[in-house]
Order: C-alpha cells, then structure tokens, then sequence
C-alpha cells in the first residue's frame, strides 16, 4: 500500500530507492539520515513508534489531503481509513506530538485457511482479549469486527459474532463447552428431528394401521354374518357354495400376518367362528342329502 501510494504521486524506482530492511535498521537510518522516509506496522503504543516521535529531526507525516488520497483509492478498489491524532496525544509534558496529524491508515484483516472451526472460534476470542480495549484511534469493543471484509465471513466467525459466549462456555471450559455444543447442535439438527418423526409415527401411523386392521375384521365379520343367515332354508347347491366361501375365507384369515397384537382376540375369535359355520352348513347340507335332494 506504501509504494502504491508513492507511485500514484509520482515516487518509484526510477527515481527513488526503496530498501526492505528491519524497522531497527530503519529506525537508525533515519536519525542518521542515511533514508529520507520509513514505513512501518506497529502498534501505535510501539516503543520504538514513541522512540521515533520524541526525537525532534523526525517528523510523522500529516496528510493534510488525506480525504483527497482516500476519495482517489477508493475508485481504484483500495480504501484508506482517515484517523487523527491530536497533539499531545503521546506525551502531554513534552507536546508530542506537537500539532494535530491527519493519518491514513490501512484495513486489517484475520484469515485462516482450512482451520477447524473450534481453532477459528478460539482466535477470535483471543483477538477479542487482545483488543477490545481503548486505544488512541478506537474505541472500545472496537476490534473485532466484520466491517469491509475481502473474503467471505467463515461460518465460525459470524456464528461468533451471534453468540460470543454460548451457554456451554459459561459453565465448562474451552474444549468441553465445544464437544458440549456438537452434541447440542447434534441433538437439534438431527436426532431431535427422528424424535419428532417417531413420536407422529406412534400418534398417527400406528393408530391409522390398528383402525385399518380393526376395520378388516369388521368387513370379515360382516361377511361371514352374511353367510350364517338363513342356512336352514338353503338349497344343496347354495349350501355347498357357501361352504367352498367359507372355507377359501378361513384360509385367507389363518394366512394373515399383518394383524396388530391388540386385534390378536377379535382375530382368533373371527377364525373360530368362521370354523364354525361350516359345520352347521354341513348338516343342513347332509339334510337335505338325507331326504333325497339333488
């Protein structure tokens, strides 16, 4: 951003010499006088930033154009924030600085690569111990933030941002309270759902099938009802058909399987009647056999 800013006003390697050296190096230099500038990330509570601002023959530099500057990035995609530093603000005895200083100042960001979500939820609470105090260009809780961000918000992160300390975190430490809150959000998104699905399962499903098998001995009996009226005024041949029904009847009950244990007496008591029945048919049948019916 520094040398993107010196080309723009006209400072590059064909008229200047840019040195990467360390900020000790730098430091030396320019109380030396061997380098005319030094740019360097710091803190602003740095000791070597306080170092270099007590001594009188260097100077921070004031922007004075520092919304013309930031205006002019931000059409080129690249935004600078504008901060002031108001004199004083470093020593009040000795006036340092001793005016006011516009500065610009670059965006900060935190990425992690394909780290568990646990890890990125430990970094931003120790991002959070580390800077949600005060400072001289912020103001508390600050820092940290979800503001102009270059790449997509992680889920870990704005799950942080939504709930920065869960329940589980209030009573276990760290890792627990993680392995706590899987199992929590295990439960909610899966096996309180099968839950749900199990409990309609015994109100709905499980008294829908009783009805429909309750409602197939009712038909039955209603059947075989039909069929024990009026054997005593039956003719041979319609005693002998309703005897073949009867017994295909008794057959197609004994082979069902799919009768629910709460029908289980209802169901032996249908086939016992079925069973039944045949018998009176058969005498009526050996009746009328017997008085010489054909």
């Amino acid at each position: 951003m520094a040398k993107n800013l010196l080309n723009e006003i006209g400072i590059d390697a064909n008229n200047s010499e840019f040195l990467n050296i360390s900020s000790l190096d730098a430091a030396f230099g320019l109380q030396s006088k061997t380098i005319d500038a030094m740019f360097y990330v710091a803190s602003p509570n740095s000791k070597l930033i306080k170092k270099l601002l007590s001594n009188s023959d260097i100077s921070l530099l004031h922007f004075s154009d520092a919304q013309t500057y930031r205006q002019y990035f931000l059409n080129k995609n690249q935004d600078f924030q504008i901060l002031t530093l108001e004199a004083s603000g470093f020593n009040l005895q000795e006036r340092i600085p001793s005016t006011q200083h516009l500065l610009l100042s670059v965006k900060t960001f935190v990425a992690t690569i394909d780290a568990p979500k646990d890890v990125t939820r430990l970094l931003m609470k120790a991002i959070e111990q580390t800077h949600n105090s005060a400072g001289i260009f912020k103001k508390e809780n600050t820092f940290p933030n979800a503001s102009m961000l270059e790449f997509d918000q992680d889920d870990a992160s704005s799950d942080y941002f939504k709930e920065k300390i869960h329940f589980y975190e209030e009573k276990f430490d760290f890792w627990t309270a993680q392995s706590m809150n899987k199992l929590h959000n295990f439960v909610m998104l899966y096996l309180l759902p099968i839950l749900m699905l199990f409990a309609f399962f015994v109100e709905a499903i499980v008294p829908t099938i009783n009805w429909c098998s309750s409602r197939k001995i009712i038909m039955w009996y209603a059947k075989i009802n039909e069929l024990d009226t009026g054997i005593e005024h039956l003719g041979l041949e319609e005693a002998r058909a309703k005897k073949d029904i009867l017994e295909y009847m008794l057959h197609e009950v004994r082979n069902k399987d799919d009768i629910p244990t709460s029908h289980m007496a209802e169901f032996y008591t249908l086939q016992n009647q079925i069973a039944n029945i045949p018998n009176d048919i058969q005498k009526r049948i050996d009746f009328l056999l017997g008085r010489g019916v054909i």
